[in-house]
């Protein structure tokens, strides 16, 4: 006997996700290593120590993983319809300037509020414009470049989380299951661009169940994308932080301010310390109590069975 066609609805729902999952992890990894062949072959040539490409290769992972998120999706998009991905589906110009650009706001200004409320604090130390009159050119080339990975590396990953492989979960799955497999599938392949310690996990993790909950809320990943690309973009392009373990000079040069050994422990473990914001204890619990929130409000229907997915 055949299986049911509930059996095979969830089959389906499981397997893509997997698929699109695992591919894209195989592609993380074999797109680093392909540039970082390259990289040491043409650095090699020039003397460079194997230290200095580490280094070098190190700073601009952020760039890498952009730009590999990036190539990824427009493979999707040839792919189609192997992969049913249409390319209104990824992007149009009314969704981006509906609810990408207010969610890029929005998260500009959480993370200008986050950087702000540490400066007067005396948690960070402003240093100055780091731009000059004389190379300004090359450096807004570099910022640029990085701003565009940066929006790249948020875009492009939403997409392939919170709208592909969450998506195929809610298939099978309470839409609070599916989101919290995606935030760990999220997390996992983070862990294997990056390398990350547990405070940084931990916030992706909080951070992607919020985008999760506005994609499930929205049944579109534009608002979340926006949110995340303006966080990122705003707390490295423009504050210098160090994100993902990664270091730029942006346009200002903000510093986690150094205290005493007796305070030391506390203060990085509310700021993220040399780690960056991504490491701070306070910016958990703002996702924290954002995540909280949007469980209690939607719970029952966060909790949901899908059955009805299953007939369409």
């Amino acid at each position: 006997m055949p299986k049911n066609f509930a059996d095979k609805r969830n089959e389906k729902g499981w397997i893509r996700a997997g698929a699109y999952a695992l591919s894209y992890a195989i592609w993380v990894v074999s797109f680093k290593l392909v540039i970082l062949t390259l990289m040491t072959y043409f650095l090699m040539s020039s003397n460079f120590r194997f230290q200095d490409i580490s280094d070098t290769f190190a700073n601009n992972e952020v760039m890498v993983g952009g730009a590999g998120a990036l190539l990824f999706t427009m493979l999707l998009i040839w792919l189609n319809p192997i992969t049913s991905t249409a390319p209104d589906e990824v992007f149009t110009p009314q969704r981006f300037e509906k609810r990408f650009s207010p969610g890029f706001w929005h998260g500009a200004v959480l993370a200008l509020g986050v950087t702000v409320a540490f400066l007067l604090s005396g948690l960070y130390r402003y240093y100055g414009v780091y731009v000059q009159m004389d190379d300004g050119l090359v450096v807004f080339g570099a910022i640029t470049l990085r701003i565009f990975t940066l929006i790249a590396l948020a875009f492009c990953e939403e997409f392939i989380f919170r709208y592909k492989i969450l998506n195929a979960l809610r298939k099978d799955l309470p839409d609070l299951h599916a989101s919290l497999i995606t935030a760990l599938l999220y997390c996992g392949i983070k862990a294997l661009q990056f390398d990350l310690g547990i405070m940084q996990l931990l916030t992706l993790f909080l951070i992607a169940l919020t985008l999760a909950f506005r994609m499930l809320r929205d049944e579109d990943f534009m608002r979340g994308a926006g949110l995340w690309a303006g966080l990122i973009v705003v707390f490295q392009a423009f504050f210098s932080l160090s994100i993902f373990g990664s270091e730029f000079q942006g346009i200002l040069l903000v510093k986690y301010q150094v205290i005493s050994e007796s305070e030391s422990s506390t203060y990085r473990f509310l700021t993220g310390g040399a780690g960056g914001p991504l490491s701070s204890f306070a910016l958990q619990l703002l996702f924290l109590f954002d995540v909280t929130y949007g469980v209690l409000k939607n719970k029952k229907i966060l909790l949901k069975y899908p059955i009805w997915r299953l007939k369409n």
